[in-house]
């Protein structure tokens, strides 16, 4: 599965602080923190164990992150959107947004 060739390669490119890469919060860690927190919530409904489990240093990465109150918010945001996503609002909320723009447009 690609996920977990994926995270074998992210093994060995993240860096081994708090952070995903270098000693500070980056675009990296904020866009690497919610992909994560999807691949735990999805991959194993795939019948596949979370890929982030057979790793070291991503998987130490994965829970010094979580402290972060940055990365927190991001991951609020993404859980409320996979929430939205697996409850059917979110194709409600786009359905609705095309109708109010075919109205506006006529």
């Amino acid at each position: 599965m690609r996920v977990v060739c994926g995270m074998g390669a992210l093994e060995k490119h993240i860096g081994s602080g708090a952070f995903a890469v270098g000693d500070k919060l980056s675009q990296a860690n904020c866009t690497l923190d919610p992909a994560l927190f999807l691949c735990e919530e999805t991959v194993p409904m795939l019948d596949v164990e979370n890929p982030i489990l057979a790793t070291e240093k991503v998987a130490a990465y994965r829970q010094q992150i979580q402290s972060n109150e940055f990365t927190a918010r991001i991951r609020e945001e993404t859980a409320q959107g996979l929430k939205a996503r697996r409850a059917g609002t979110e194709k409600k909320l786009i359905a609705a947004a095309i109708a109010k723009e075919d109205v506006v447009r006529t």
